[in-house]
């Protein structure tokens, strides 16, 4: 039974059928139940089946409450291209605002978007812009001024992403950007890192027992797969292990025809190193070979250009500076082997070997082992 109907029959009657006005500071319809029915009920074809509006800053067109844990505000709808809840602003203000207010248990959610439940499936979240020329604001913001939390780096961070499923070929964060402009920061990811500490980015790969790669970097175009550069007295690139792998590795596959490293110093003025390998250890400080038996090539080749003689000019330079060792060994290993250990040839007006002895040693010392000479002379070596 209906207590109080109220109805328009009339459809050219544009009048409404029920007006509630007040001027004082009560409540103008108050409705309550004690069941299960539904405290107001509106349908509509084609209008709004509730309109509320609010002439103040301080108030808002629509309010809902619930003090029993549940949802205040629920939107529902059927619809394949239409959302269940629309925030639309038609100022500077926000559409949507989603703020936690008063919890303090560190589980309170500003915004929450899910997709999976009862089996479905779509994006929990997307933000889009439709406006080409709007360069000056971001499509999606994050930010906070938390101090970050150093016992676990998972809490604290202005955003994280999670992949949680061992069995997922997902990633975490997937960016890309198709343009044309290699400006700078036309990346699919910009890091900055704006104090004077913390990094761009960091790649950590936690697991032990992991055998994935911390960071690969690919191209399929004509570009550096990676471009490193130390505005001021940084490395480039640093990089060190901790067990017994290389800390740098650079290889050239079967089906490629450039070099595994190039080192190049285009300043005139410079003096340093082009390259510096430096080992405390007892092993080699380098290690060269041509692995190839039909190879023709040098394991090593050293070329000065220059019209200078001076100590230390040469193509290559040994020296050793301890009581002990070689400046320079040459051995032909192989006894089965014609070639000798050492060839020096002069094609110019110099001396195909100068040897000095400093201190109180020979200036040339050889001997023999076999039933060759210890010194054979002879002007025509090439033509042996």
């Amino acid at each position: 039974m209906v207590l109080l109907p109220v109805f328009l029959f009339n459809n050219a009657n544009n009048n409404n059928v029920l007006n509630a006005n007040t001027v004082g500071n009560g409540t103008v319809v108050n409705v309550s139940t004690t069941g299960t029915g539904k405290g107001v009920l509106s349908s509509t074809g084609s209008g709004f089946a509730v309109h509320g509006i609010a002439s103040a800053q301080s108030s808002a067109g629509i309010i809902g409450d619930n003090n029993g844990a549940g949802e205040a505000v629920v939107g529902r709808t059927t619809s394949d291209i239409a959302a269940a809840v629309v925030g639309r602003n038609d100022g500077g203000g926000y559409g949507v605002r989603g703020f936690v207010a008063t919890n303090t248990t560190g589980t309170a959610i500003g915004v929450l978007g899910q997709v999976g439940l009862n089996s479905s499936k779509g994006r929990a979240g997307r933000f889009e812009n439709f406006n080409a020329s709007n360069d000056i604001n971001n499509v999606f913001e994050v930010e906070t001024n938390g101090n970050g939390n150093i016992p676990d780096n998972t809490q604290g961070n202005a955003s994280s992403f999670l992949v949680d499923n061992t069995n997922s070929v997902g990633a975490a964060v997937r960016a890309e950007v198709n343009t044309i402009f290699g400006n700078f920061g036309a990346a699919a990811v910009f890091g900055v890192s704006s104090g004077t500490g913390g990094r761009a980015g960091l790649f950590y790969a936690s697991n032990p027992a992991g055998n994935g790669a911390s960071l690969i970097a690919l191209t399929d175009g004509n570009g550096n797969a990676i471009t490193a550069n130390a505005g001021k007295d940084g490395n480039g690139i640093e990089t060190n292990i901790d067990g017994a792998g290389n800390a740098l590795y650079a290889w050239v596959p079967s089906f490629a025809t450039g070099r595994a490293g190039r080192f190049n110093i285009f300043n005139t003025s410079n003096t340093s190193d082009v390259i510096t390998v430096t080992t405390v250890g007892n092993g080699v400080a380098g290690n060269f070979k041509v692995d190839r038996v039909t190879g023709t090539s040098a394991a090593v080749k050293g070329e000065v250009n220059s019209q200078f003689a001076n100590f230390g000019t040469a193509g290559i330079y040994g020296i050793s500076s301890g009581t002990g060792g070689y400046a320079g060994l040459f051995h032909a290993s192989n006894p089965a082997g014609n070639g000798p250990a050492l060839i020096a040839l002069a094609d110019g007006n110099g001396n195909g070997i100068t040897a000095n002895a400093g201190g109180t040693g020979d200036g040339v010392e050889a001997t023999v082992d076999g039933n060759g000479s210890a010194i054979w002379m002879g002007s025509q070596l090439r033509d042996r």
